[in-house]
């Protein structure tokens, strides 16, 4: 609860707090009246500050944090630098293991957690949750991107 302490314009700013669930939530102000009769209490310039424990730099899911907190969002260009950093090799026969696969899936998911752009997502999510598209390429077999399997 917080009580002014005059009647003039005053920054405040809360602890940090955790949010532990995935999803939506709602964040609420709720006047209490400390004191009594008309305390009419003004709320501007309220500021919601994403703090992040930066993950591993080196998988995917931490480069996107550095890209989002780079320049405040996950362009095309990143999502491709993210692709590559999982795939390890570019060789048909690589394989993209569980945890990159899993961090990808988490950047698709949060698309707009990281600002992506909606082409971008749209892309992305047909790469990262498969697309009956992608079972050829050039005439080749090619198949959906798949952990520990021979397919990307």
């Amino acid at each position: 609860m917080v009580i002014p302490s005059s009647t003039q314009y005053l920054a405040h700013q809360t602890p940090n707090f955790t949010i532990t669930t995935s999803g939506t939530h709602t964040l609420q102000f709720q006047g209490v009246n400390p004191r009594s009769g008309d305390n009419t209490a003004f709320l501007t310039e309220v500021q919601i500050r994403l703090a992040v424990i930066l993950p591993n730099p080196n998988d995917p899911l931490g480069q996107a944090v550095a890209d989002f907190s780079s320049h405040g969002s996950v362009t095309y260009n990143d999502m491709l630098g993210l692709f590559t950093m999982a795939e390890g090799a570019v060789t048909v026969s690589s394989t993209v293991s569980k945890s990159a696969m899993q961090c990808l899936q988490t950047v698709v998911a949060d698309a707009g957690l990281f600002q992506m752009p909606d082409y971008v997502s749209n892309l992305a999510s047909k790469v990262v949750n498969g697309n009956p598209a992608n079972a050829t390429f050039q005439n080749g077999s090619l198949g959906n991107l798949n952990p520990n399997g021979g397919s990307y």
